[in-house]
């Protein structure tokens, strides 16, 4: 047996013994208020349910009753069969930079830590949809592959840095050849890769990647991150203190947003092209511009366990031993007390 609201039970069940207490100090109250009131030998006559047997009952079977109501609204399980969950949605693979130009912070916190809030957002309101993850500086990794498991996805995405990819440098590139090997063995007819990057490109030969994914059929959005004014590097030295990028002539590294690459890919593939601002990394622009034309196609398919809901059998049996405390309290006697004139008066 399962409970679909397993931490409601345990919250819930918590006031059974502070019933059974105030049950307990109630009674002693009422003992000693008895007490006071008349002696032992005319308790039976004044007040014959005081010592009713019928008392201890009546309060064991409202705690039962209550212990059980609490149960069923814990929403008791057992027993399943199983259902087809089949869903449908796109191919999405997310290139992000993790070269050292996105710890500019003209873009705040800093690029890279924005495109990450955004992404996580974006993923958490997508249903169905496959993403997977690229990770791209001097060479691209595959980070995470296309999945519907966007916790798995979330978790890959938290853990990018700027030491990710141990070789330094921005190789946009890399990254399209490393979507396309992914994007191989997908089958599905839209092929898709979003770039998220400030646009720096030095390495690799972008024109031949552009072929490539043409040849391929992938289509290619950009979302360029950043500002034209640009902004210095702060990084960490060895000694974990905050300090400017410099190059190897001693100068302080300067990085800006270089749109026209991307407009240039998006374009050829037959993409988009977005900047990041306000209104965050422009994802849901894409989305709807672009992706929302596509086919979709099966991504999951697959059997899941159906629990079968049990709340009814502990909610009716509440609600007949309710109905027996109930016709206990009929048995509560009636008081009979005769007057010197034998008239009779009946209390209840």
């Amino acid at each position: 047996m399962r409970f679909g609201e397993f931490d409601l039970l345990l919250s819930l069940l918590i006031l059974v013994p502070f019933i059974v207490v105030f049950h307990i100090w109630a009674k002693v109250r009422e003992k000693n208020a008895m007490s006071h009131f008349a002696g032992e030998e005319l308790l039976p006559v004044i007040a014959p349910g005081y010592r009713n047997k019928y008392a201890i009952i009546r309060v064991l079977a409202d705690i039962i009753a209550l212990a059980l109501i609490i149960v069923a609204l814990a929403k008791p399980q057992w027993g399943f069969e199983w259902k087809a969950d089949s869903k449908k949605g796109l191919d999405i693979l997310f290139a992000v930079d993790t070269s050292k130009s996105m710890m500019a912070s003209d873009i705040k916190p800093t690029r890279l830590d924005f495109a990450k809030e955004e992404m996580r957002a974006f993923v958490k309101r997508m249903n169905g949809d496959r993403v997977g993850l690229i990770a791209f500086a001097g060479q691209a990794f595959l980070q995470c592959p296309l999945t519907v498991d966007y916790g798995g996805f979330v978790l890959a995405l938290d853990g990018l840095n700027i030491g990710t990819i141990p070789i330094g440098g921005t190789s946009i590139s890399s990254a399209i050849e490393e979507a396309i090997r992914s994007l191989s063995s997908a089958a599905t007819k839209n092929k898709v890769l979003v770039i998220i990057t400030d646009g720096e490109n030095t390495e690799g030969d972008i024109e031949k990647a552009i072929k490539e994914a043409n040849k391929e059929k992938v289509m290619i959005c950009a979302v360029g991150i950043g500002t034209k004014e640009g902004d210095k590097i702060k990084i960490s030295d060895d000694k974990g203190n905050p300090v400017y990028l410099k190059n190897r002539k001693g100068e302080v590294v300067e990085s800006r947003l270089m749109e026209e690459t991307l407009f240039r890919i998006s374009e050829r593939t037959g993409g988009i092209y977005v900047k990041a601002g306000d209104r965050g990394l422009g994802l849901d622009d894409i989305y709807k511009k672009r992706f929302s034309q596509f086919e979709k196609n099966k991504t999951e398919d697959k059997k899941i366990k159906i629990y079968k809901e049990r709340f009814q059998i502990p909610l009716w049996i509440a609600f007949v031993i309710l109905c027996f405390e109930i016709t206990l309290r009929g048995k509560i006697r009636k008081v009979t007390l005769r007057g010197g004139n034998n008239n009779e008066k009946q209390f209840i």
